[in-house]
């Protein structure tokens, strides 16, 4: 662990070296190669490395506007998972952030600030997602196959809110328009999801300037947690991992997970008790998420 910090030390040390070496114009003060007055390289004013005004979650350039900042519309540019392990793992996590990258893992917010409810759930895949400067960037639309949870409470705070518990969410991810699984979710709940002062964000993002790749470097500012079931997930068969079982994927290497009276037996990282139930087993996932701006159609 230290070896790998002094790495990221040194790595830290040399890009700093070569931005004042590399310097456009020494007479001019700046100390940086593109003519600002910030010493970063991406040609605004505020020090970060994703080419907008914003360090500090204010007000953004974010290319998509707010019709309502009572009721922000969102959809979620980066779900980043901690648990279960084998969805946090590098491999699986990339598909996702892939696919919200993609517009294929698309997850609407319509929230209501003041009438102090969510409707949340699955939107509309794309055959190709659109550049920053498409006006499908900035649109999106229910899934008529997956139906949203309307209506949940929500208590707020400033900037910032949290839903009360939805029972269940069924969210798709598609890959090239083909579902690739369906994440079915239980106990629901998104907690201090912080807005930014113009509801345009949730978090940040630092892809680079004119980058569509958000999902995997966004400073996420809300948090979920849910439950996937044993039951459910063995339901859930993932063509791209030879119809491996979203179950046997989460339950470990060879696991079969055909043991539903008892699934300990067959897990190598076994199920728990879903908190609210007597003996329904499942699947703890935790995540941060991010957000940006959206016109639900």
């Amino acid at each position: 662990m230290l070896k790998k910090l002094w790495l990221l030390a040194l790595v830290g040390l040399i890009g700093t070296w070569g931005i004042v070496a590399c310097d456009d114009n020494p007479s001019d003060g700046d100390g940086d190669v593109d003519g600002d007055v910030d010493g970063d390289v991406d040609g605004d004013v505020d020090g970060d490395v994703d080419g907008d005004a914003d360090a500090d979650g204010g007000t953004s350039d974010w290319v998509c506007s707010q019709a309502s900042t009572d009721e922000p519309q969102l959809r979620l540019t980066s779900l980043q998972i901690s648990a279960p392990a084998a969805l946090a793992n590098i491999a699986i996590s990339g598909i996702l952030s892939g696919s919200i990258n993609n517009f294929q893992f698309v997850w609407l917010m319509d929230v209501d600030l003041t009438g102090n409810t969510i409707t949340t759930g699955a939107g509309t895949p794309l055959d190709a997602a659109p550049g920053l400067d498409d006006a499908e960037f900035c649109t999106s639309s229910w899934n008529d196959d997956f139906a949203p949870a309307s209506d949940i409470g929500i208590t707020v705070d400033g900037d910032t809110f949290s839903t009360e518990t939805i029972d269940s969410l069924n969210i798709p991810v598609y890959s090239e328009g083909n579902l690739l699984l369906t994440l079915p979710l239980q106990n629901l709940e998104l907690t201090n999801v912080e807005l930014n002062s113009d509801r345009t964000l949730v978090g940040m993002p630092n892809a680079s300037a004119g980058s569509t790749d958000f999902a995997g470097s966004w400073d996420t500012a809300g948090e979920l947690s849910a439950w996937i079931s044993f039951d459910d997930a063995e339901a859930v068969v993932i063509e791209a991992l030879n119809g491996q079982t979203l179950c046997q994927l989460m339950c470990g290497s060879g696991s079969t997970c055909t043991d539903t009276a008892d699934p300990a037996n067959d897990c190598t990282n076994p199920p728990e008790t879903i908190p609210g139930t007597e003996d329904v087993m499942g699947y703890h996932l935790t995540a941060t998420i991010g957000a940006g701006a959206v016109t639900i159609q």
